[in-house]
């Protein structure tokens, strides 16, 4: 039996080093200003974690098992919403379209239109057709690589230079690319995308989406998130990841170049 699909969902599924955390902040910040016109799911929310948990997995390996999990996790969201409440929803996280490029041996996101597929097809399943799931992508025409390789660098213990990263992934640097890609597999359905270049902020034109856009001028603003760090604080932890310190003494030394209390191990592996 399915449910009326009366309700417009709105999915932001990346891409990864896009502004995504600026405009989840922004929107979290907000959510009294939000709550009365959308329904938001953002990454911090338990149920937008469960849905963008198998997409992820299929990223590192796209087998049966993990599309099968990802149809099961958007099936039950979908299904879970309340399809007489007549605001649109709002989901956002980066991981709907895979992992960082260089992550769990991913070169590409060659997986976010097999994911957008099969949540088209949960939503479906759900409502009866495939109107009203609506996708949009941030991207990014510059320095994107350069930002996949330090947020390795930062957090996964990453030992090759910048210049080793970009010429392996330089490929995947191309994220229009990828946006059409989606398109061809979601078709009729749409999909939206807006280059962070070319927009005030990622937040307003995820408003500006969702029809929304003159709540803005009442917003709290997040300050810019993963900011880049300076050239000799990128060379010392390069460094450092390649050196034989481990447990307590790697994360100490780590957390006191990135200016952060002390890490445990346990914390660094998040």
């Amino acid at each position: 039996m399915t449910l009326r699909g009366d309700r417009r969902v709105l999915l932001h599924a990346g891409f990864h080093k896009t502004g995504t955390t600026s405009l989840q902040k922004t929107f979290e910040q907000n959510r009294h200003l939000l709550d009365p016109h959308v329904e938001t799911y953002l990454r911090y929310d338990f149920r937008t974690g469960l849905l963008a948990r198998p997409v992820r997995k299929c990223a590192a390996q796209r087998n049966k098992a993990a599309k099968e999990a990802i149809l099961e996790e958007a099936t039950l969201f979908f299904a879970g919403l309340d399809h007489s409440d007549p605001r649109p929803v709002f989901i956002s996280h980066e991981n709907l379209s895979g992992t960082y490029i260089g992550k769990d041996r991913v070169a590409s996101y060659a997986a976010a239109p097999i994911a957008a597929k099969i949540i088209q097809d949960a939503w479906r399943s759900v409502t009866g057709g495939t109107h009203n799931l609506e996708f949009l992508y941030s991207t990014r025409r510059t320095g994107w690589i350069a930002s996949c390789h330090w947020q390795r660098v930062i957090t996964d213990r990453e030992t090759r230079d910048l210049a080793q990263y970009e010429k392996q992934y330089a490929h995947a640097a191309d994220l229009d690319i990828v946006v059409d890609r989606i398109r061809d597999a979601v078709a009729p359905g749409r999909v939206h995308s807006f280059a962070i270049e070319g927009v005030r902020h990622p937040a307003l034109s995820a408003l500006e989406h969702l029809g929304l856009g003159a709540l803005w001028p009442g917003f709290d603003i997040s300050d810019n998130q993963h900011t880049a760090l300076d050239g000799a604080t990128r060379t010392e932890l390069l460094a450092l990841n390649r050196s034989p310190l481990k447990g307590p003494e790697f994360y100490a030394r780590r957390s006191a170049l990135l200016g952060l209390p002390h890490a445990s191990a346990a914390e660094g592996r998040r």
